[in-house]
């Protein structure tokens, strides 16, 4: 038992230490772009959503931010939050997609290209 217990420690620290590295690069992007962002108030909030960047709604009544967020140690995923601009309902992710790196620059490089494509570039 004694092996396991090591090799689950030791995956478990390299894990944590992906999930670092991604939130401090998340949280420099965020300091970058929140000057550019109006709808702050707005922001999908939650102790594994790590990037919210606001983007194009489907339609022009809407507000939307593309999401990098934790689904456990080491693993990621990408959501779409959107809001109605005049409704008072709260923001709803109603997309996916999942991230199959394990790098945290591949990790961001995922994300900055699902993004490019949500903005039209």
């Amino acid at each position: 038992m004694g092996v396991i217990d090591d090799i689950l420690k030791e995956a478990g620290i390299e894990k944590s230490m992906i999930d670092e590295q991604v939130r401090q690069i998340c949280d420099q992007i965020f300091e970058e772009e929140k000057g550019r962002m109006e709808h702050l108030h707005d922001l999908p909030k939650g102790p594994n959503i790590f990037l919210p960047i606001e983007c194009p709604g489907r339609t022009l009544n809407e507000v939307a931010f593309l999401t990098l967020e934790r689904e456990a140690p080491g693993e990621f995923f990408m959501g779409l939050w959107v809001k109605e601009k005049t409704a008072d309902k709260p923001i709803k992710r109603i997309q996916t997609w999942p991230i199959k790196e394990a790098a945290a620059n591949k990790i961001m490089q995922d994300y900055a290209k699902k993004l490019r494509f949500l903005k039209g570039k």
